[in-house]
């Protein structure tokens, strides 16, 4: 009998989003699973849909609590998982319905599938190329993870392309055996790095089929991607700490990588502050962390040879500590994403 796969699905407020995600998932060609349905607290029709799906699909369990977050809901999820595997769905997502047959090719040896996916704007769907297929060792996915290194830089943007929990397939018992969770993002801005990079601290072998069979959806307004976060800057500071903690008995590469990604994480830091309604506190915190000696030292390390010219022009500016240049830039940068990602 194949394995069953628990899915874990946290929903808060998507009541225009949960009946698409959860039909993708009722309608894969692998059918031994469960659904794992966290309701965090919802204040819209979230929770009557989960029920009306409940009534219908016995593999769905609804499991409730109030307004915990993301991460503690996965928590929640993983604790009530009976499958030999674990997914990761985000509940405003949705998954082709061949992902898991395609991905899962059960095999003793290996510890962790992936795909990749498309990004879902309002009326545009991008396939994210992972540059990265097949079979590969734990601790090549792993420095991927904690940051690009030498020609990996000629294309930053695939400096997070891999990262999420989302897309996966874990070992249930790598996870519950080794007590690994996801750390509030209250604390860390991002928990799906750290989660991965601890998760193959125990893993041996990575499976990557760079087919795109997630489906991320960006378009969702409500997202906290779109809004301000005011602590993102210290949030930062202490994942890399926890980052450079879990790879202290690493070698230099390991190093190299985590310390690139300090430096091209000022670009995401600097679009952040573009969501701040005050110029002055936008012009004076870009200043902030250009100055604060985490990424002072990082970019005294940093090599800018392999960037893209565009690339190399804003982390040249980084690098000088250019606070009008990198806004400038970074305005620009802005208004740009903003019409690409319609």
């Amino acid at each position: 009998m194949k394995p069953k796969i628990s899915i874990i699905i946290p929903c808060y407020n998507v009541q225009n989003y949960i009946e698409q995600c959860l039909d993708s998932i009722i309608n894969q060609t692998y059918s031994n699973l469960e659904m794992i349905c966290i309701n965090d607290g919802s204040t819209d029709n979230t929770l009557d849909l989960l029920q009306k799906y409940e009534r219908q699909d016995p593999r769905i369990k609804i499991l409730n609590q109030q307004n915990k977050g993301l991460s503690e809901s996965r928590n929640v999820g993983v604790d009530a998982a009976v499958g030999q595997y674990i997914m990761f769905v985000d509940s405003d997502d949705w998954i082709d319905e061949n992902l898991i047959t395609e991905v899962l090719t059960p095999d003793l040896e290996t510890d962790l599938y992936c795909c990749s996916y498309n990004r879902v704007f309002r009326n545009k769907m991008l396939p994210r190329v992972l540059n990265l297929s097949g079979s590969c060792t734990a601790e090549h996915l792993q420095k991927r993870i904690v940051g690009l290194s030498g020609g990996e830089l000629l294309d930053p943007g695939q400096a997070d392309s891999i990262v999420t929990a989302w897309g996966k397939i874990y070992k249930t018992q790598i996870i519950k055996n080794n007590k690994i969770k996801f750390i509030d993002t209250k604390k860390i801005g991002t928990e799906d790095a750290l989660f991965n990079i601890q998760y193959l601290n125990f893993a041996e072998k990575v499976y990557v089929k760079d087919k795109p069979l997630y489906f991320y959806r960006r378009s969702n307004v409500s997202s906290l991607t779109s809004n301000y976060k005011p602590r993102l800057f210290s949030q930062w500071k202490y994942l890399y700490n926890l980052i450079g903690q879990e790879i202290s008995n690493k070698n230099i590469d390991f190093k190299e990588a985590l310390n690139n990604r300090i430096c091209l994480g000022v670009l995401n830091l600097s679009l952040n502050e573009m969501n701040n309604s005050s110029f002055v506190d936008r012009y004076k915190n870009i200043k902030l962390i250009l100055r604060d000696e985490i990424y002072k030292d990082s970019f005294d390390h940093f090599r800018l040879n392999y960037l893209p010219l565009h690339w190399k022009m804003f982390y040249f500016l980084a690098k000088k500590k250019s606070t009008i240049g990198v806004y400038g830039m970074i305005s620009f940068i802005n208004i740009i994403q903003k019409f690409k990602n319609l």
